[in-house]
């Protein structure tokens, strides 16, 4: 218990206190029938612990661990609920990212097409201009 009260919520606090409680009752009340089997008789332990306060620490106990186990239970619906959206999300993020590297791809390839093909026409024309062929028609 002492381990795993730091990692209770503030929400679980008063629950879980209730809950060490009860385990605690149930220790106490163990630790007196094994004295009243050792000390007295079995007989006596067995007549301790068939008794309704028995009976009622085992039953609290039993309520208060099930319905701890209910809240967990719910919470682990809720991240799981929360971890199928991050994985759709991550799916979409994929698409989207594809789309993203296509779309790139498109845009270079039209890039090199309509510009640096022209650029490069002229680019050549320039050098025929240079090297003393003035009646070189420069493109575009």
């Amino acid at each position: 218990m002492n381990g795993w009260e730091p990692t209770v919520r503030s929400e679980d606090f008063e629950q879980f206190a209730s809950l060490k409680r009860r385990i605690a009752q149930f220790i106490d009340f163990r630790q007196e029938l094994v004295r009243r089997a050792v000390e007295i008789s079995p007989a006596a332990a067995r007549g301790f612990g068939d008794t309704e306060a028995s009976s009622t620490v085992r039953s609290r106990l039993n309520a208060d661990l099930e319905a701890l186990q209910r809240g967990y239970n719910e919470r682990t619906r809720e991240a799981d609920g929360l971890a199928e959206q991050n994985r759709c999300a991550a799916g979409y993020l994929l698409m989207l990212g594809l789309v993203a590297l296509v779309l790139a791809a498109l845009n270079v390839l039209v890039i090199r097409d309509s510009v640096l093909a022209r650029l490069s026409d002229i680019a050549q024309a320039t050098d025929r201009i240079r090297t003393g062929d003035i009646g070189s028609e420069v493109p575009h």
